[in-house]
């Protein structure tokens, strides 16, 4: 009968098995020893603790005021020199000399604005920066009733 279950007429389920030590290639023993296997298992990844993302909010902290504080020093700079530029003494009797200095007037009157609207992201990400560093997560001492615990 197809529907039975009487003793010995089921054979047990085929499983599949591993390879042998002797069948598994040596890169994947070297990798198996290593413990590089990759888990595909999500919940095997721990997630970030506190002060990683503590760090990672740091490290986004730091990039945006370093850029914004990077691109307001080369404008102000590049506005200054222009400036300076623009005022210093020429020969009068200079045949090529390119007339007025238009363009240096023009760029230096872009130039130093945007200098000072970049003031603003630098002072706004670096009071972040600022603040978050005061909020640093610390060790925090427990009494338990088995003792005392530190957490980090």
């Amino acid at each position: 009968m197809a529907g039975s279950l009487a003793l010995g007429s089921v054979a047990p389920p085929a499983r599949a098995q591993e390879p042998t030590p002797e069948a598994a290639t040596p890169a994947a023993e070297m990798q198996r020893w290593q413990g590089f296997v990759h888990n595909p298992d999500p919940e095997a990844v721990a997630p970030p603790t506190e002060l990683q993302r503590w760090q990672a909010k740091r490290r986004s902290l730091q990039l945006a005021t370093g850029l914004f504080g990077g691109f307001m020093a080369a404008t102000f700079v590049t506005g200054a020199t222009l400036l300076a530029w623009f005022f210093w003494p020429r020969h009068s009797d200079c045949f090529d000399c390119g007339g007025d200095a238009f363009g240096e007037s023009i760029t230096m009157m872009v130039m130093l604005p945007t200098a000072a609207a970049l003031a603003i992201p630098t002072g706004v990400f670096g009071a972040q920066l600022r603040r978050q560093e005061r909020e640093r997560p610390s060790a925090r001492l427990r009494v338990l009733p088995g003792g005392l615990q530190i957490q980090f």
